[in-house]
């Protein structure tokens, strides 16, 4: 939860649709399933506590 604090609205605010723009589906490919199985889990557990 504390990552979703710090970030939080504040970083939808930043960037909002913006960034949706210039990342895109660009981003998506780039990352695509490899992305999420770097930060995944992984993030989640180290933020858990």
């Amino acid at each position: 939860v504390t990552g979703f604090e710090l970030a939080g609205v504040t970083e939808l605010e930043l960037a909002g649709v913006t960034g949706l723009e210039l990342a895109g589906v660009t981003e998506l490919k780039l990352a695509g399933v490899t992305g999420l199985e770097l930060a995944g889990v992984t993030e989640l557990e180290n933020n858990v506590f």
